[in-house]
C-alpha cells in the first residue's frame, strides 16, 4: 500500500503483527514492527491508533526492564500526549 492513504490501516496491522511476535518471545522483531507501526500512526494523527499501540505495549510486559522497550514505550507515551493535545 503506497504512500500516507493507507497509513493508519498499514500501522493497524503492523502492530498486530508485532503483538504476535511479541507473544512468541520474539522481542527484535516485535519492537521493529512496533516502531514502524508507530511511525504510521503518527503520520495521519491517529487516536484510533492508539487502541492497537495499547494492545501491543501490554504484550510487551515481560521485557519492561529492557533499555529497548523503555525506550518504545517513551516514544508510545510522547505520540499520544501529542495526539490527545491535538484532538
Amino acid at each position: 500500500m503506497p504512500g500516507d492513504a493507507y497509513a493508519r490501516s498499514r500501522g493497524i496491522r503492523l502492530s498486530v503483527l508485532a503483538t504476535a511476535y511479541a507473544q512468541a518471545g520474539e522481542l527484535d522483531c516485535s519492537l521493529r514492527l512496533g516502531g514502524e507501526s508507530l511511525r504510521l500512526f503518527g503520520r495521519p494523527q491517529s487516536v484510533c491508533g492508539l487502541n492497537y499501540l495499547k494492545i501491543y505495549t501490554d504484550s510487551l510486559a515481560p521485557w519492561r526492564r529492557e533499555p529497548a522497550v523503555g525506550a518504545y514505550l517513551n516514544d508510545v507515551r510522547h505520540l499520544a500526549s501529542q495526539l490527545t493535545t491535538a484532538a
